[in-house]
């Protein structure tokens, strides 16, 4: 089982911060997704959260074009997301990280179905809900988690 947890932590005294992590039986597996897809998500502001969003819920469109021979479909600073084969499995979605190439999981980076996306941002946009109703440093110390179980497992 890998366990999503969203939570605020105080870096330096009065100064708040917010992670997403997975943790989970594979360390190595946590590692690629923590600097991957959660990376991702947690530097993108509203917009482009949406704009992932909607790119995600392509994934499955058979009309989606599909992205230039050799380029990634979505990228943020060194986060790039795969749509398409040969990186990407048919329906699925594909994170890379161009400083750690060495992230990928037997060989491979780690493969997301939509519905695992899904889940993933929204369990970010829930969490950043709570910090905007509750503020970061009532925030602080709360772990907000969600598991994907044996039959949600990512590739």
């Amino acid at each position: 089982m890998i366990t999503f947890i969203a939570s605020v932590y105080e870096h330096s005294p009065g100064y708040f911060r917010s992670t997403y992590y997975c943790v989970g039986p594979d360390d190595s597996y946590c590692r690629a997704v923590n600097l991957t897809v959660l990376s991702l998500i947690t530097e993108l502001d509203q917009e482009q959260l949406e704009e992932v969003a909607h790119l995600l819920d392509t994934m499955e469109d058979p009309g989606r074009e599909p992205s230039g021979t050799g380029w990634a479909n979505w990228g943020y600073n060194v986060v790039a997301i795969w749509l398409d084969p040969p990186v990407a499995k048919p329906g699925f979605a594909c994170f890379t990280n161009d400083i750690y190439p060495e992230l990928d999981v037997g060989g491979e980076p780690p493969q997301f179905s939509h519905a695992q996306l899904s889940t993933i941002l929204n369990h970010w946009r829930c969490f950043l809900a709570e910090i905007a109703v509750h503020g970061m440093q009532a925030m602080s110390g709360r772990k907000l988690e969600t598991s994907f179980n044996d039959d949600h497992d990512i590739r």
